[in-house]
């Protein structure tokens, strides 16, 4: 019962800072089709054939743009797929010995352990895990690119969080990667011998305040340089964190004989072979790295979880005990900021823009998935989109609360039954994209193309 498969594929089945800025715009300006950029940005493009081009053809004047996220806890029964109990097996997590319960008994105590099972689900983490998990879901926003800030007669989506996220970075990087090449081959230094000095100002008499760290990270790739960096694309996945074990074990060592003379302090003693079990325990835990929705609704932020599905956060504190104290990125600022990022693919300066020229715009790649496998609500389309709207997820998305309430502790929960009855209609979102980004732009970002004078 996926809160995200229930509602994206039954609307799709029925048919920075936050200051006024301009979106990353690449629709007026020129790409040389044999040049790296190049290469990137129209192999993102995507042309479409018939009804689907008519359909989507107006979606090359807008922009993307993050609204909000949203959670809800659910069922997850992924190793009790073959398992007549399924989910309700995990009523027994932890609760028998070896050799006693049932059969579905049996396999949920054996989740905690084994091959396939969670060896970090012992004592307490395993006591409070039920077979909850988080589904998070992004609500973003088509606007018109010309007014893209106020978004009139804009249209509401509904998609995965993660699949949000690894798309909108992997598009606002293209596009930041595209605008910084353009500087440098527009910077006229002539016989200037300080090259790198005069890259920089032109850099500086940019729109642009994330090129210095472009060109920084070129320069040091040229000379060999290339220094080991924090590997966003793979936190986006949920995927397992390596960290360093003789690290995590001092940690939990040193909070473990905090809490054994807090214990004794207060009467309690538990006797040695309890602390030491739980020493054991603990040193077999596994952590990954995954993102998730602020309470507020108003970030998408970096966190350490204890299992992988990224829904049950760590302990405060344990990354940067594992990590040789470097705290984790995106842990306080947001992944997505409020930046627009353009639809409309580039043109292509070869022959004159020729080919580009004789047909209408076609659409980004990111565009185009993230449109095809949102729900839908696009009932404030102005009159100028002759396309039909889809507004089968309206209903859906105007109950997602406003990004200053946390979906699971002021909104109304959405009963298993209703997700069982949604479920009948659905199939799993899918879009593949890997992302990666710059840190986000602090200034307007606009095309090269129309503002040529701002380049030096």
């Amino acid at each position: 019962m996926k809160f995200t498969i229930a509602l994206a594929t039954l609307f799709a089945a029925a048919s920075a800072k936050k200051t006024a800025r301009k979106g990353i715009d690449l629709s007026t300006a020129d790409v040389k089709a044999d040049s790296k950029i190049g290469n990137r940005l129209l192999s993102k493009a995507r042309r479409l054939d018939g009804n689907d081009e008519e359909a989507m053809r107006w979606v090359s004047g807008y922009s993307l743009k993050f609204h909000s996220c949203a959670a809800s806890q659910d069922y997850y029964g992924g190793y009790f797929q073959d398992n007549e109990g399924n989910a309700d097996a995990y009523q027994y997590n932890g609760q028998y010995e070896q050799g006693q319960g049932d059969e579905n008994q049996q396999a949920a105590n054996a989740y905690g352990e084994g091959e396939y099972g969670n060896g970090y689900y012992q004592n307490e983490q395993r006591n409070n895990y039920e077979g909850m998990y988080e589904q998070k879901l992004v609500h973003f926003k088509l606007c018109p690119t010309d007014n893209c800030g106020s978004c009139p007669n804009g249209a509401d989506y509904v998609v995965d969080l993660a699949e949000f996220v690894d798309t909108f970075l992997e598009a606002k990087m293209t596009a930041e990667e595209y605008n910084c090449e353009q500087v440098r081959e527009n910077c006229y230094c002539g016989d200037n011998q300080y090259e790198y000095q005069c890259l920089q100002n032109c850099n500086a008499n940019s729109p642009f305040d994330y090129c210095d760290k472009y060109m920084e990270n070129n320069q040091q790739n040229q000379n060999g340089q290339e220094e080991e960096e924090f590997d966003l694309q793979e936190a986006l996945e949920c995927k397992k964190f390596d960290f360093d074990q003789d690290a995590f074990e001092q940690y939990q060592w040193t909070n473990n004989n905090n809490q054994r003379k807090s214990n004794w302090a207060n009467g309690n003693y538990y006797g040695e072979d309890w602390y030491q079990q739980q020493q054991e325990a603990q040193e077999e835990m596994e952590f990954f790295l995954g993102p998730y929705c602020s309470a507020d609704g108003s970030s998408i932020l970096l966190g350490l979880f204890v299992e992988e599905t990224c829904s049950f956060h760590a302990q405060d504190g344990i990354y940067e005990a594992i990590n040789y104290g470097n705290s984790l990125p995106y842990a306080k600022e947001s992944l997505i900021g409020n930046e627009c990022i353009s639809c409309k693919e580039p043109s292509e300066q070869q022959y004159q823009n020729y080919y580009d020229q004789q047909d209408e715009d076609d659409i980004t790649e990111a565009c185009s998935q993230l449109y095809e496998q949102a729900g839908k609500c696009e009932e404030n389309l102005g009159g100028s989109v002759t396309y039909y709207p889809n507004n089968y997820g309206c209903t859906f998305i105007k109950s997602l609360p406003e990004p200053k309430h946390s979906i699971l502790s002021s909104a109304p929960q959405v009963t298993a039954k209703v997700f069982a009855g949604i479920f009948a209609f659905t199939t799993l979102i899918a879009v593949t994209v890997a992302g990666v980004m710059y840190k986000r732009s602090q200034r307007q970002n606009v095309s090269l193309a129309s503002e040529s004078n701002m380049i030096a």
